[in-house]
This record gives structure tokens, sequence and C-alpha cells, in this order.
């Protein structure tokens, strides 16, 4: 069929950056083609999914239990929000630090904004 085939060996923490990785398979009307794999020891699973909810997972999946890949992409998008949610927090208190920093140092007569 040619085309690109995009294989993505693991998740990122934004739902987005893995949205845009996988439409580089097929540009412009291109064929292409996409596969991912998902592993429950991803850094990414470890950090936002209690171990509890990954071995029930893990043996399920073993098990190929019906659902068990919708069940999956739920869990994935589940910890890929909590992943987001926490980097949207971050970037919230820097900001915050930063204004912080400009009205303590304010009195100094130098401009510390860019």
């Amino acid at each position: 069929m040619g085309g690109l085939h995009v294989i993505a060996t693991e998740r990122h923490e934004s739902g987005r950056i893995d949205r845009q990785l996988i439409g580089r398979c097929a540009r412009q009307g291109d064929p292409g083609s996409a596969q991912v794999f998902m592993s429950m020891e991803d850094d990414l699973m470890q950090r936002f999914l209690p171990g509890m909810s990954r071995r029930w997972i893990s043996s399920n999946l073993q098990k190929q239990t019906p659902y068990m890949k919708r069940i999956a992409e739920r869990i994935l998008s589940i910890v890929q929000s909590s992943a987001s949610s926490l980097a949207f927090r971050q970037r919230r208190k820097v900001m915050q630090m930063d204004t912080w920093l400009a009205e303590a140092l304010s009195f100094t007569g130098s401009n510390v904004e860019n």
C-alpha cells in the first residue's frame, strides 16, 4: 500500500501529542497507518495509576476479557488527563511565582518583566 507506518512505543503525557504523532502517518490524502503499543510498565502508567489498578488491568489483559481494549483506552485517557492537570497546575504555580517576584522586586526600579 505504501505510505508511512508510525509505530508508537509509549504514550505521551498529553493526548494531543499522541494524536499529532499518529496523524503524521497519512497527510494530504497519502496512504499511511499507525500502530500503538502500550505497557503497564511505562513511566506514565507508573506515575499516575495506582499499583492495584495496574495489577488488575494486567491480569485482565492477559485473560483477554471482553471490552478490555475499551477499558484500557479509557484508563489511558484518565491517566493522560491526570498528567495534563498536574502540568497545568505546575505552570500556574510558576506564573504565580513570577507575578509575586515582579511585585516583590518592583521597589528596585528595575524592570523584571519581559
